[in-house]
Order: structure tokens, then C-alpha cells, then sequence
């Protein structure tokens, strides 16, 4: 059966990197691990309980809107409409959908 040590990836089963293709053509689901500094994105889905519990208690919902203040690659600092801001780890955001969102207007 060859060396069980080792991972291996068949041509056929690669994936590329970038974001995975749903059922709707031409759309996109990204994760928010995928979300760079400045940009605004909103959640479409928090895929497991645990990580929804979590995410309630450091004030993240679904259909939320917020700006990442900050990238690293192991961490986000994320920006909240209402100010809040939160840390969130690149490994649990993974697990976190979302979509574009629109530069959040100005209070007049």
C-alpha cells in the first residue's frame, strides 16, 4: 500500500486555493479566514455549534456586518457596524462564511 507515513494528493483531488464554488453558478463562498485588512465582508453562516456559541459570546452573528482592522496569519482584528472590535483566530474563522459587504455609510 506504499509509505503510510505520508499524505498524498492525487492530481485529480487537488483543489485550488482560492475560494470553493457552490451550487449557484458563478457564486463564490469564502471564509473569513480568506479577509484581508480594510476590507468589509459580512457572515453568511457559522458552520458548528461550538464555533457559534463562541463567536455569540465575543459578539459575532450571522448576517453581521464588520471591517477587518487587522491581518496576520494567525489572527483577525475585526470591527463590528457598532464599534465593537474583536481578535478572532485564523483557524476558527475558517470555519465562518461570508460575502462582500458595502463600505459601511457615515453617520450624518
Amino acid at each position: 500500500m506504499g509509505d503510510q507515513g505520508e499524505w498524498q494528493v492525487r492530481p485529480s483531488e487537488a483543489r485550488a486555493s482560492g475560494p470553493a464554488q457552490t451550487g449557484d453558478a458563478g457564486a463564490e463562498a469564502s471564509t473569513l479566514a480568506n479577509v484581508h485588512a480594510g476590507e468589509n465582508a459580512r457572515i453568511t453562516r457559522i458552520l458548528f455549534g461550538a464555533l457559534r456559541s463562541l463567536c455569540d459570546d465575543l459578539g459575532l452573528r450571522e448576517n453581521q456586518c464588520f471591517r477587518c482592522r487587522a491581518a496576520t496569519p494567525t489572527m483577525l482584528v475585526l470591527e463590528a457596524e457598532d464599534g465593537n472590535i474583536v481578535s478572532l483566530a485564523r483557524d476558527w474563522a475558517r470555519f465562518i462564511r461570508v460575502e462582500a459587504a458595502p463600505e459601511p455609510s457615515s453617520p450624518a
